[in-house]
Parts: C-alpha cells; sequence; structure tokens
C-alpha cells in the first residue's frame, strides 16, 4: 500500500471521526496540497524510513504557498508533518508497520515575533461604547458584549439567549460557530463545542452588561444574542465586516475583532483582576498561557501596584 493510498483511509475512515471538522478539514487539505504528488506520497508506506520523512519535511522549504506564491511558512510545513506523524502512529498501532519513522524528526524552526497583545486604548474604547450607544441597534451591542466578556467570535456568535441565565447573572459559553467546507466542498456555518475543554466555561456578568442584554432580549426577534433587527443571526463574517464598518466610520486604527478579547483582557488587569480568574473567564488552559498572552499589559499592573509602595520613613 502506497502512503497515500494509506492516507486517504486514515483520514476518512478514522481519524475524521476523533478531530473537530475544522481539523480534519486541515488535515485533508495538507495531504491534498502538499504529500499526494510528493515523492513520500508515492512510496510503499513499509518502505519509509525516517530519512525519507527528514528529506520530505527538509523539500518543503522549496514549495510555493498557491495562495501568496511565496515560501511555506514553517508552521504549514510543521503541520503537515504533524500530519504525518499522526497517521504513521496510528499504522504502528495497528501493526502495518514495524516503527514509526516520524521519531526524531526535526522541524522548521518558528521566527518568535512581537506577541503582546493588542488593543484598544481607553479613550478609543469610550468612543466605540458612545458610537453603540448612539446607534441603538442590536447588531451592534454584540462589540460591547465581547468588551466585557472576552469572548472568541465564534463563542459569541454560537451564544444563545437560553445560554444567559437572567436570575443569576451568568452567560454560560458551551458551543461556537465557524465557517468550514462540508463533503461536498462547500462553505457552510458550522456549530460545534468551544477551543478546548476549559473554553466551556462560565462568566459572572457585570451588572451593566446585564441590563443591557435584558433590554435586548425583551426586543429580539431571534434565538442568538447577536443578530440583526430583523432577527437575521450575525455569523463571523457578518460580524467581522459590521465591526470593520464602524472602525472606518469612527476613524479608528484597525484592530482585528480579536483584540476585543485582548482590550477585555487588559481592562481587567489594569482593574485588579487576578490571573487565575482572568484564565478562567478566558477560557486559558492555565494562568501561565494567559500571563504570556498579556506580557506587556503584566508589566504595566506590576509597575502600578509598585508604585502604589510609599516610602515608611
Amino acid at each position: 500500500m502506497k502512503l497515500i493510498e494509506y492516507l486517504d483511509d486514515w483520514i476518512e475512515n478514522y481519524h475524521k471521526y476523533l478531530v473537530k471538522h475544522q481539523t480534519y478539514v486541515r488535515y485533508k487539505s495538507n495531504i491534498n496540497n502538499y504529500i499526494r504528488t510528493s515523492v513520500i506520497g508515492r512510496m510503499e508506506l513499509e518502505d519509509i524510513t525516517r530519512k525519507d520523512v527528514q528529506a520530505f519535511v527538509n523539500g518543503m522549504k522549496d514549495i510555493k504557498s498557491r495562495r501568496t506564491g511565496k515560501p511555506l511558512a514553517p508552521g504549514t510545513i510543521n503541520n503537515t508533518y504533524i500530519v504525518l506523524q499522526c497517521a504513521f502512529s496510528h499504522a504502528e498501532e495497528y501493526e502495518l508497520i514495524e516503527k514509526n519513522p516520524c521519531h526524531k524528526i526535526r522541524r522548521m524552526p518558528v521566527q518568535k515575533e512581537n506577541t503582546d497583545a493588542k488593543c484598544f486604548t481607553i479613550n478609543e474604547q469610550k468612543r466605540i461604547e458612545q458610537f453603540i450607544d448612539g446607534e441603538k441597534s442590536s447588531e451592534y451591542y454584540c462589540f460591547i458584549l465581547d468588551l466585557y466578556t472576552g469572548l472568541r467570535i465564534g463563542e459569541l456568535c454560537a451564544l444563545k439567549w437560553s445560554d444567559i441565565d437572567f436570575s443569576t447573572g451568568t452567560l454560560y459559553v458551551n458551543s461556537a460557530v465557524y465557517s468550514s467546507t462540508n463533503d461536498d466542498g462547500r462553505w457552510v456555518l458550522i456549530t460545534d463545542t468551544p477551543k478546548s475543554r476549559t473554553s466551556v466555561r462560565d462568566i459572572p456578568l457585570p451588572r451593566h452588561i446585564l441590563k443591557m442584554l435584558e433590554k435586548l432580549w425583551r426586543h429580539s426577534k431571534s434565538d442568538y444574542v447577536c443578530a440583526k433587527p430583523d432577527g437575521t443571526r450575525l455569523t463571523p463574517w457578518t460580524c467581522r465586516n459590521i465591526y470593520d464598518r464602524m472602525l472606518r466610520t469612527l476613524g479608528l486604527r484597525h484592530l482585528t475583532f480579536h483584540c476585543l478579547r485582548h482590550t477585555f483582557a487588559t481592562r481587567a488587569i489594569e482593574n485588579g483582576m487576578d490571573f487565575k480568574t482572568l484564565s478562567v473567564i478566558l477560557g486559558h488552559a492555565s494562568p501561565s498561557v494567559t500571563m504570556n498572552i498579556y506580557t506587556h499589559s503584566t508589566k504595566e499592573h506590576k509597575r502600578g501596584m509598585m508604585n502604589l509602595m510609599k516610602r515608611v520613613g
């Protein structure tokens, strides 16, 4: 059996049912774009050695991206290697091969970029909130909700009114939506569980946000919190479009939608929220993840705390 024949069987009849649809689509794309026509893809499964895998990984540096025309990013190369690693592990487990040839393969080094999370300043945030209050349209209020909960865009667009307990003032995050291709290759909106196990969480809502949501709920024509006045739900794509249009109208610098989440986290740190609590609210795996993302905010917070230390004598 050739490697590509094995990969087609593995991805469709085994791995597809163990991972989220988005992961399945990404793995299948790696197989079709980079492995199917490669030398290693045409080799017999049991003949492939660690040297062959390393040569394949190294050779991907010379491939140009179809979308950009530039060399493949190290992340793309490493992700394709991960597909091979998972597939060969399965082959070894089912005794199709004696040893996984993906052990001790050198991946492509990924250049560390500036990971400081960008966020809106307090004045920019005030302008956004004042604009939304002036518009009084339900499709904009989801941005304020995001500024005070830090939801990911997929979580925000999946949020239903039934996910909010008005009696306790609690918002429950238990699903997320994203765009992906179906088996026919057409783009569809898919609802799934959130990003990770820790992403399933409950968030206590500030009183002013709860009051805002109660007012929206009374006039809503949709089961979804994020919807247009006529009841049409907002998808991540339409949500981003409305958000971009708002920034252009206000003449504000363009920060991605995800920066609303960063803005929430930064304001929380500035107001003294501890990293354990913030980590749980954001749905991160651990407080260390939160601290690594918000390094800049951490430094400013520590400086502010130290400035509170007054001389005793």
